[in-house]
Formats: C-alpha cells, sequence, structure tokens
C-alpha cells in the first residue's frame, strides 16, 4: 500500500485551529455519526430502482392495490415525512404508515404491518448495492475509544434496518451507545428538532458534540442548534466552512484529516 503523502503546512495550521477550537473552547465530549454517505455509500440510483422495482409489487400483493395506488402511496410518505411535525405529534414511524394508510385506504395499523412486511421481503436484497466508505472502519474503530458516539442517522427507517446498513458497512452497533430511527425520533434532518431531539436524549451540551456527516444539505443545519460539523470530502484538507454568528462552527476535510483533530496524543508539526 502506498505512503500517505504528509499533509501540507497550511492543512496542519487550519486544524491546529480547529483543534483548539472543538477540544479547547467547546470541551467536545460526544461525536454524533451519521450513516449514510458517512459510514455506508450505494449506487445510489441502482439502489432506488432495485428497491421499488421489488417493493412496489410486493405491496400490490399485500394490499390488493395497483402498481399506481402504491407509487402514490410512496410518493405520499415523501411529501408528508419532511414536513415539520407539531410539537406532540407522532413517531416518525407511525407518520410513514400514516401516509400511506392515507394514500391507500387502509387503517394505520394495517400500513405498519404491509410496510413492515415488505421491508423484510425487500431490504436485504438492496445489500449488493452498497459498501464501506473508505476509511470510515478505520476511523470508527480508533474513536470508539476515545469519545462517546450516537449513530446519528436520518430516522426513516425502524432500528432493524439502521442495524443491518451498520452491519453493510462492517461497522458492530455496539460501537454506540444509541441509534437514532424512526420509532424514538420525530422529525427527520434537517429540521432542527431532529438535533434538538438527538441532545435532549442523553441530556448532552451542543457545545459539546460534533457532528460527522456529509451532506451540506442536512448535517451543516446541525450548527443552527449550536453543534459543530465536520463535512467529510476526499481531500485531505481543513477547510473552515461559512456559518452565521450565532451558530457553531463547521469544517471540510477527509477522515485523516478529522483523525488527526481529534486525537489529543497526535503531533501537529
Amino acid at each position: 500500500m502506498a505512503k500517505s503523502k504528509p499533509l501540507n503546512s497550511k492543512t496542519l495550521k487550519e486544524i491546529q485551529k480547529a483543534r483548539k477550537i472543538i477540544l479547547e473552547d467547546r470541551k467536545l465530549n460526544h461525536l454524533l455519526v451519521d450513516l449514510d454517505g458517512t459510514l455506508l455509500d450505494a449506487h445510489e440510483r441502482l439502489s432506488q430502482i432495485d428497491f421499488l422495482s421489488k417493493a412496489i409489487p410486493e405491496m400490490s400483493r399485500l394490499t390488493e392495490k395497483s402498481w399506481y395506488q402504491i407509487l402514490k402511496a410512496m410518493r405520499n410518505v415523501q411529501k408528508e415525512v419532511t414536513k415539520p411535525n407539531t410539537p406532540h405529534g407522532p413517531n416518525m414511524r407511525t407518520r410513514v404508515a400514516m401516509a400511506v394508510a392515507h394514500a391507500l385506504g387502509l387503517t394505520v395499523e394495517v400500513s405498519d404491518q404491509v410496510i413492515q412486511t415488505m421491508l423484510q421481503t425487500v431490504f436485504p436484497t438492496i445489500q449488493r448495492h452498497f459498501f464501506p466508505v473508505p476509511g470510515a472502519k478505520d476511523f470508527v474503530d480508533w474513536a470508539k475509544d476515545h469519545y462517546p458516539m450516537i449513530l446519528a442517522t436520518n430516522p426513516i427507517w425502524t432500528e432493524e434496518y439502521v442495524r443491518m446498513r451498520l452491519d453493510w458497512a462492517q461497522i458492530p452497533v455496539d460501537y454506540f451507545k444509541w441509534v437514532s430511527y424512526s420509532d424514538i425520533m420525530w422529525d427527520l434532518k434537517p429540521r432542527s428538532r431532529y438535533y434538538q431531539d438527538v441532545l435532549a436524549r442523553e441530556h448532552l451540551d451542543a457545545t459539546n458534540c460534533l457532528l460527522i456527516g456529509n451532506d451540506p444539505k442536512r448535517d451543516v443545519p446541525a450548527v443552527q442548534v449550536g453543534i459543530s460539523v465536520f463535512l467529510l470530502s476526499r481531500e485531505d484538507e481543513c477547510v473552515p466552512l461559512k456559518t452565521g454568528p450565532d451558530q457553531a462552527p463547521a469544517w471540510r476535510g477527509s477522515y485523516r484529516v478529522l483523525r488527526k483533530l481529534l486525537d489529543k496524543e497526535s503531533n501537529i508539526g
């Protein structure tokens, strides 16, 4: 294996600045780690086509509804779950079931049973489209011994399928204190309530947390509730991202740079 090139002086200088902010000023004590695109990657279009080509006929068989009606129900799910939840609204699992129930004329209970039966049949068959993000496992193998970690994934799926995708990423679920999933969360990223619920569950101070993600639209908005963000890229860089005056800081860089930043014992040249 070819040896990595040394980090350049500009990157090392930025790492040093970021380390002071994250470790000293903000006193980091928890890592919030995204899943899709951060730990687990996919051939996205192929996985979507494969999933839909199996899920639609399976749900049609289970409900005796037409393929067109099933597709309409799935579109209704996409529409409904992206709306903000009410203060005392249902969790994400129930919201998905309600959207399907409304579109197909089912009870919420039957809708949920149909969805879970379909997922049990279809979800394991699309594994071939997924693969670990390079560098992710090495990083979390190291990080688990240095920081408590929470798997802060977008909670559209039930726990079974979050754990399944972690397995596809070749990362043990017990590396994390807990994982976010549809039964225990009430909103999706990038809504502030999602991040607030993650913090509240562990009584965490946003200042002491760092979210590691890959999506500028879904992950970077965590700065709005005071959570620092490290946005992953393939480049060995440490680039400060522009955030608002009352928001937490954010950076962009590689897993290699992130580990250098977080490793208190690592010397920065």
